[in-house]
C-alpha cells in the first residue's frame, strides 16, 4: 500500500488580535470519481478527432477558419491534461502519451490480452458553443465582455475488453473580458486555451486521485509548554511536538487541554494517523466545546470515510 501522505507546502504564520491562532497549508489527496486499475503500463489521449454534433461556430464571423477554434481547444486539453495525470499517484508507473488513434492502433494490435489490459485510451471528444449574445458594458467604454460556452464529453476505453468504461459530460462558461469592439470578431487565443486548461482539471480529477490545499488552524499561547510545542511543529518535528502538547494536556487548565488536543490531533493528521486524529479531538471537545474543534472533527470523519476508496485507488 503506498503511502498516503499528507505534507505540509508552507506555514503560513497569522496574528490574530488575541495572539492565540496561527494558519497553515496543508495538501491533502482525494479519490477520484472513477476508480481506474492501478497497474497501468500506457494511457494513450487520442488527438486529431473530428468536432461532435454538439459543435457550433456559426455565431462567430470570423477570418480564420471554424477549425482553427476546434484544433486549439483540444490540444490545450490533451496538454494539460497530460500533466495533471502525470501529477497523480494513480499514473506515477504509467506511460502517458498524446497521439492519433491510428499510431495507438499500430502500437498495440499485436499486444497478448493480459498486455491489452494494462492499455487504456481516452477519447476527448468536445462541442464547442460560442455566443456573443451576452454583452456586457462596464462604467469603463471599453470593458466589453462575452460568454464562451463549452460542452465536453470524454470517453475512456480499456483496450482488452474494447468496451467504454465511462462517458464524462460537462458543460463550462467563461466570460472574456477584451479591450475593444473589434475583438468581438475574433476569440481570442488565450480564452481558447483557459477553457482546454478548466477541463482537463475537471477531466483529470475525475479520472485521477488528486490533491487540494486546506487551510488548518494552530493554538497558540505564551505558555511554555504550548511554545515548545509550537517551535517543534514547524520545524517539521511532529512526534517532537506531540510530547510537549501531551504533557500540557495532562498538566494544564481546561482551556490548555482542550487547545493543546487540538493542536496534538493536527500533528496526527500531518502524520497521517486519522484514527488518533479523531481521538483527540473529541478529547479537545470534552475538555472545552471549541467550535474550532467541531469543525476539524467533521473534516477528518469525511477523510476517514472516502479513506477506502483512495486506497482502492492507489494501492
Amino acid at each position: 500500500m503506498k503511502s498516503i501522505a499528507v505534507l505540509i507546502i508552507c506555514v503560513c504564520v497569522i496574528l490574530s488580535s488575541c495572539t492565540s491562532n496561527r494558519y497553515i497549508d496543508i495538501q491533502v489527496l482525494n479519490p477520484a470519481a472513477l476508480t481506474l486499475s492501478t497497474n497501468l503500463t500506457n494511457l494513450y489521449i487520442i488527438e486529431g478527432l473530428k468536432p461532435t454534433e454538439l459543435s457550433n461556430l456559426s455565431i462567430i464571423k470570423t477570418r480564420y477558419p471554424r477549425l482553427n477554434y476546434y484544433n486549439q481547444l483540444t490540444n490545450s486539453f490533451n496538454l494539460n491534461l497530460k500533466k495533471n495525470l502525470e501529477e497523480s499517484p494513480l499514473f506515477q508507473h504509467t506511460a502517458i502519451s498524446i497521439k492519433k488513434a491510428k499510431e495507438v492502433l499500430m502500437e498495440t494490435s499485436n499486444l497478448p490480452n493480459q498486455l491489452k489490459e494494462k492499455q487504456m485510451v481516452i477519447f476527448p471528444g468536445f462541442g464547442l458553443v460560442i455566443d456573443t449574445s451576452h454583452l456586457h458594458v462596464y462604467s469603463n467604454e471599453y470593458g466589453y465582455a462575452y460568454i464562451v460556452f463549452s460542452l465536453f464529453k470524454v470517453d475512456i476505453s480499456n483496450l482488452q475488453a474494447n468496451t467504454i468504461l465511462d462517458t464524462h459530460q460537462f458543460q463550462d462558461t467563461l466570460i472574456w473580458e477584451i479591450q475593444n469592439y473589434s475583438d468581438l470578431r475574433q476569440l481570442p487565443k488565450e480564452a481558447i486555451f483557459e477553457i482546454g486548461k478548466i477541463a482537463a482539471k475537471k477531466y483529470a480529477n475525475h479520472i485521477a486521485p488528486y490533491w487540494t490545499t486546506e487551510e488548518r488552524q494552530l493554538f497558540y499561547s505564551n505558555n511554555s509548554l504550548m511554545r515548545g510545542g509550537y517551535n517543534k511543529f514547524v520545524t517539521n518535528d511532529y512526534e517532537g511536538a506531540k510530547a510537549v502538547w501531551e504533557k500540557l494536556y495532562e498538566t494544564g487548565t481546561r482551556r490548555l487541554a482542550a487547545k493543546s488536543a487540538f493542536n496534538i490531533a493536527l500533528a496526527c493528521e500531518l502524520l497521517d494517523d486519522l484514527d488518533h486524529c479523531e481521538e483527540w479531538l473529541k478529547r479537545s471537545i470534552k475538555s472545552m466545546q471549541y467550535i474550532e474543534a467541531t469543525s476539524y472533527l467533521k473534516i477528518i470523519e469525511k477523510r476517514k470515510a472516502i479513506r477506502p476508496v483512495l486506497n482502492r485507488q492507489i494501492k
